[in-house]
């Protein structure tokens, strides 16, 4: 994903300590958006293939705001969320609401999704052409004892963490919050109940929309963002969900860290070539050993 070239290289003597940071900071990434699968696929069974186009979208609105405006990387982070989350609200009632509501086959949503995935792409490249496009982050370093890493990763782990608290406090702080886990429990249930549906499932869009803004926003100086790169993400982020359990907000972020950690650590010590394959047989030995994923099973560890 490109995070290689903001880690400083001061000696073999700080590597772990940078190729850590920088797997973590990878990992945090893979473990927003995939969050935002989970919430979405919990409560109405969908793995949302358009989901990381809200990424593709963070990452260019911020460069819209940051680059094109010359406005503060900070404010340019709040705009792209912003942004992305309407994005979310808005293809929940254009692109899912009437099949939701009229119960259609999951094949029907699943092609909704990929067609929605397909357009955000094709309007991306017409609002922002086929170039990749530059952004100027957080550039100073941080310095941890002896070993200095990059701001930007260092930045990226602190927002995820705080996104990661904002979502359990939007699940278990908010009446919204504690009608969409009831809607994920049983959605016939929660229905019975007076929760309306109409009301948690724009919810749910629009907080996995502003999950993948947010990680968009944060790679954008790292990842140059371009209308594809959407695409580039998917894999890694639904195999943090499977890894981890795609029932499970924890498992997610269990999930994206242990990909994140594993491809720097193995990019750092092997081979940049080894990484993806390393993450991947990950993923085939916790399939094999435990189908349902690390968390999956845990009632008590659902959304």
């Amino acid at each position: 994903m490109g995070f290689d070239r903001l880690v400083a290289a001061e000696g073999d003597g700080g590597s772990v300590v940078q190729f850590l940071v920088q797997g973590i900071s990878t990992g945090m990434i893979y473990a927003l958006i995939g969050i935002g699968f989970v919430l979405v696929y919990r409560c109405v069974g969908l793995f949302n293939f358009a989901h990381t186009e809200s990424y593709m979208l963070g990452a260019l609105a911020t460069f819209t705001v940051a680059t094109a405006w010359g406005l503060p990387y900070w404010l340019a982070i709040l705009v792209a969320a912003t942004f992305t989350t309407v994005v979310g609200i808005a293809s929940e009632f254009v692109a899912f609401r009437r099949l939701i509501l009229a119960r259609s086959p999951q094949v029907n949503l699943i092609i909704a999704s990929i067609a929605l995935a397909t357009i955000l792409r094709a309007l991306a490249l017409l609002v922002w052409g086929p170039d990749a496009q530059p952004v100027k982050g957080y550039e100073a370093m941080v310095s941890l004892g002896s070993v200095a890493v990059s701001g930007q990763h260092a930045l990226i782990a602190l927002a995820a963490l705080c996104s990661i608290v904002l979502v359990y406090w939007l699940l278990y702080g908010t009446r919204l919050g504690v009608a969409l886990r009831a809607v994920a429990d049983n959605r016939v249930v929660a229905g019975l109940l007076g929760v309306d549906v109409r009301v948690t499932l724009p919810f749910a869009f629009g907080l996995a929309g502003l999950l993948g803004g947010i990680a968009g926003a944060l790679v954008a100086p790292i990842f140059f963002p371009q209308f594809r790169m959407g695409q580039a993400v998917l894999v890694k982020a639904f195999a943090a969900g499977v890894i981890g359990g795609l029932e499970s907000v924890p498992g997610a972020i269990a999930g994206g860290l242990l990909i994140g950690v594993i491809e720097s650590i193995a990019g750092g010590y092997v081979s940049s070539a080894y990484k993806d394959l390393l993450a991947f047989a990950l993923l085939m030995v916790v399939l094999v050993v435990r189908p349902g994923g690390i968390f999956g099973g845990r009632q008590s560890e659902k959304v």
